[in-house]
């Protein structure tokens, strides 16, 4: 008995996959290397200038001379100095790191969390590092933050020989507020007195 092979229309695929994510099932149906290993043909980038608060395309970009208004976003240049970065690292690197998702190893200071049911265990919870007393001291220095109460630290560290990345996403406001701290070196590059976004 012969059989014919038709490909599944898009409606009746056997996941629920979409853009960069995927499965083992799509990968199979799709063939080839996953996304992730393939390079990004295009890159978009503007810079951001805090003194304005406006986004401009860089030079010999796509979207050069182009320039919109970027609110919401607060820099602090130099909060940390390089040296105090240097020594929490030393600190960061003195406790135990678990592996975690995509590659990364993490450090967990706060409590537990289930996001889809929207419940916290604070149990074994005994505060943040006593390394990062003095930024969380110093951010209250600051009006916009005078009022902000950190209630989690989590430390990442990604490195390129395992292929660490952190994937496309929204963080949840429903524990953590409309305010999240964090450090230009995953999501920004320095290049003079200028950030990429």
């Amino acid at each position: 008995m012969a059989a014919a092979v038709v490909a599944a229309p898009e409606g009746l695929r056997e996941c629920g996959c979409k853009g960069i994510r995927t499965c083992l099932i799509c990968e199979r149906q799709r063939g080839g290397d996953p996304p992730w290993q393939h390079s990004p043909q295009k890159t978009h980038r503007f810079i951001y200038y805090s003194d304005t608060g406006w986004a401009v395309g860089a030079e010999e970009s796509d979207f050069e001379g182009w320039a919109f208004p970027f609110p919401g976003v607060t820099l602090i240049e130099d909060f940390v100095t390089r040296e105090e970065e240097a020594e929490m690292v030393q600190l960061m690197d003195r406790e135990p790191w678990k592996l975690s998702q995509s590659g990364r190893r993490k450090q967990d200071y706060g409590p537990k969390v289930n996001f889809r049911k929207q419940k916290l265990k604070t149990a074994g919870f005994q505060g943040l590092p006593s390394f990062s007393r003095e930024v969380v001291r110093r951010m209250g220095l600051y009006p916009i933050l005078e009022d902000f109460q950190p209630v989690e630290q989590c430390n990442l560290d990604y490195c390129p020989e395992r292929g660490s990345a952190i994937d496309p996403h929204l963080d949840d406001t429903w524990l953590w507020g409309e305010r999240l701290m964090s450090p230009p070196s995953y999501w920004t590059a320095a290049l003079g007195n200028d950030w990429i976004l």
